[in-house]
């Protein structure tokens, strides 16, 4: 044996760690596992594992995102349709008010009591729906003024 080492040549090593070397490489690229133990010289699977952690976080926080623009659009479609319903509803009580003021017997008189509180009742009404649109002194006296 230590005849065949001596015989061999510099080429000749260089040769065999050059084959020792690529067998290395080939078989750390295969990942070969013995008896539970893999062979992972260049460490792919933890690279791999880290890979699909990264991606998988990004999915979760993506999707809370997209979840969150639902949520708060949902509740902009809320907002949006409760004031236009505060909008046709507004329309509506002042049509009856106009109505009611334009057909009353008492229309080209001076203002009457009556009157006066007809026009108050209109008045909280719209306080009602919008109080933030009436001034503070109307929305606490009953007869508007």
């Amino acid at each position: 044996m230590k005849r065949l080492l001596r015989s061999i040549s510099p080429t000749g090593w260089l040769i065999c760690v050059a084959l020792a070397a690529a067998a290395f490489i080939g078989i750390g690229l295969m990942r070969p596992t013995f008896l539970g133990l893999q062979f992972d010289p260049f460490g792919i699977d933890r690279r791999k594992v880290e890979s699909l952690t990264e991606e998988r976080d990004r999915a979760e926080s993506e999707a809370a995102a997209r979840g969150l623009e639902v949520e708060g659009e949902r509740e902009q479609a809320a907002r949006v349709d409760t004031f236009h319903r505060q909008v046709v509803e507004i329309h509506t009580i002042t049509a009856e008010a106009v109505s009611q003021a334009r057909s009353a017997p008492d229309a080209e008189d001076p203002l009457e009591t009556d009157r006066a509180v007809r026009l108050g009742d209109h008045d909280r009404r719209l306080c009602q729906l919008a109080p933030r649109s009436c001034p503070a002194a109307a929305a606490g006296d009953p007869s508007g003024g």
